[in-house]
């Protein structure tokens, strides 16, 4: 039972709290063993859109796709792990050089797969590494690997997130509403 507590039931994959659980050891262990490691960001697009146009097991059939790509693309000692809604993460021994290219082509394979649908699994891409000497943790490699992938994607602006303005305050408890009559 404790195992599932770890397993994304979507997609088969980790989930946040499996992933987050064994990253930072086999960070740990990359670096105590004199290796690097590499961080991949994967971000399922037109998921949304894929819902809204197919319904939401078009949503889902892109999510179990994305998992089945990455695990095509990585080993089974790679971790690989659904952050939630269409975000992946890896992550992986492997040189940072060659991982889109591989990604690309488990990506690929899948949509020759499923080619008779009206969707096709498209992934944007964010990859970071960390040297044998690095002291980056893993959320220090998440957040270069999201940058990279925005930087590729241009999906974001630079700089931190909009500062949203607080909504106007409603009649909370113990205040009455006038009404438009009285």
């Amino acid at each position: 039972m404790r195992a599932l507590s770890f397993i994304d039931e979507l997609s088969g994959t980790r989930n946040r709290r499996g992933f987050f659980l064994l990253a930072g050891r086999k960070l740990s262990a990359a670096h105590a063993g004199g290796a690097g490691a590499t961080v991949v960001l994967a971000v399922v697009r037109g998921l949304a859109d894929a819902n809204a146009w197919h319904g939401r097991a078009a949503g889902t059939e892109l999510i179990r796709d994305a998992a089945r790509a990455l695990s095509a693309a990585f080993g089974p000692d790679d971790l690989i792990a659904r952050l939630g809604g269409g975000e992946f993460v890896v992550l992986t021994a492997s040189e940072p050089e060659d991982v889109r290219e591989r990604i690309a082509a488990a990506v690929k394979d899948r949509n020759e797969l499923a080619a008779e649908r009206p969707y096709k699994l498209d992934l944007a891409v964010g990859v970071a590494s960390a040297g044998p000497g690095d002291a980056l943790t893993v959320d220090d490699l998440i957040a270069a690997a999201d940058r990279d992938l925005h930087d590729r994607d241009g999906a974001s602006p630079p700089g931190p997130p909009p500062v949203r303005a607080p909504k106007a305050k409603r009649a909370g408890r113990g205040q009455q509403r006038r009404s438009a009559a009285a």
